[in-house]
């Protein structure tokens, strides 16, 4: 059980007026005392890894920022405070308990997922991630997030503390089908892997752009740890085969390729197929293609595979 230390202590005022005949105790009465506590939502509009909803697992964390003044006295209430999701509670929670005062006003400032170092906000109240790295597998990318500041004005009615958290990232999908004009024609996809992205950055929320890229860290195309993202999947016409929710540092495209293989054919008669797209921006021959993965962007490239049969004429 969590224990519950009160930081506002609230004590009881006791006023003495006193008169020449007689005094009089006066128990001035105190606002009750509630906790301060947090709820989380999650700005859905690249439909990225990270929902309110999926926010709410067991285990998950955010850190926290948080500042009273009181008339002219500033005092310091979270730094870097991580708070955890409770899945046998359903509720974020932290410790040690922190208490409103409500003659106070507040401000909050948060972030996802929490770090106990490399994360810092300055004088200004802006944060700073440091070295973030993508993982090279996808189901180990992390929604990086920052979240709305929340304020509460002096005697404002005491609630939670609800963060809009925006992405800091770029959600790259990939999607796969095969053309109409070979319905009948089996399509095997091998292999597929991105590369040619950086995998390090800095977040500064002060400066402009926000991203400062690692020149060093890039993944190649010989990348050790590049992942495969198929597995012997077989295309549709109508259905495509996507690989979604890859959560890259926002960049340029410049150096981004795709290398696919994929097999035409049923098993035993298979023809192999080695292709390597270009996904940068060029105005004369890749226009469809974005310049740069923007922060806070889904962006879903659609591959579509192709094939004329080899036929003979009248000798």
């Amino acid at each position: 059980m969590m224990r519950k230390t009160n930081l506002f202590a609230v004590l009881t005022a006791v006023v003495a007026l006193t008169f020449t005949a007689c005094t009089n105790i006066e128990d001035v009465a105190m606002p009750e005392q509630k906790v301060l506590d947090f709820s989380v939502f999650a700005n859905k509009n690249t439909r990225a890894a990270e929902t309110g909803s999926t926010l709410k697992t067991d285990g998950k964390a955010f850190g926290v920022w948080g500042y009273s003044t009181f008339e002219t006295v500033d005092t310091d209430v979270f730094l870097n405070q991580e708070v955890k999701y409770n899945g046998t509670t359903s509720a974020w929670e932290y410790s040690p308990l922190k208490y409103w005062d409500t003659r106070s006003s507040y401000e909050f400032y948060a972030y996802y997922p929490y770090k106990a170092s490399g994360v810092t906000i300055d004088d200004n109240k802006n944060i700073t991630v440091t070295d973030f790295t993508v993982e090279p597998l996808v189901a180990n990318h992390v929604d990086l997030m920052l979240a709305d500041k929340v304020t509460r004005l002096a005697n404002a009615p005491v609630n939670q503390v609800t963060f809009n958290f925006n992405h800091l990232l770029s959600n790259i999908n990939l999607s796969f089908k095969k053309d109409v004009g070979i319905t009948e024609t089996k399509v095997t996809l091998k292999t597929v892997k991105i590369y040619g992205m950086s995998k390090k950055g800095t977040f500064v929320q002060s400066q402009v752009p926000e991203w400062a890229i690692s020149d060093t860290d890039f993944v190649g195309a010989s990348d050790s740890n590049l992942e495969n993202l198929a597995s012997d999947n077989v295309l549709d016409v109508a259905t495509a085969v996507t690989f979604n929710d890859m959560l890259f540092i926002p960049q340029n495209t410049n150096s981004v390729k795709v290398d696919v293989t994929y097999n035409l054919g049923e098993s035993g008669a298979e023809q192999p197929f080695t292709r390597t797209l270009d996904l940068s921006y060029d105005a004369s021959d890749r226009t469809y293609n974005p310049a740069a993965w923007g922060q806070n962007h889904k962006i879903t490239y659609n591959f579509i595979i192709s094939a004329n049969a080899i036929e003979f004429g009248d000798p």
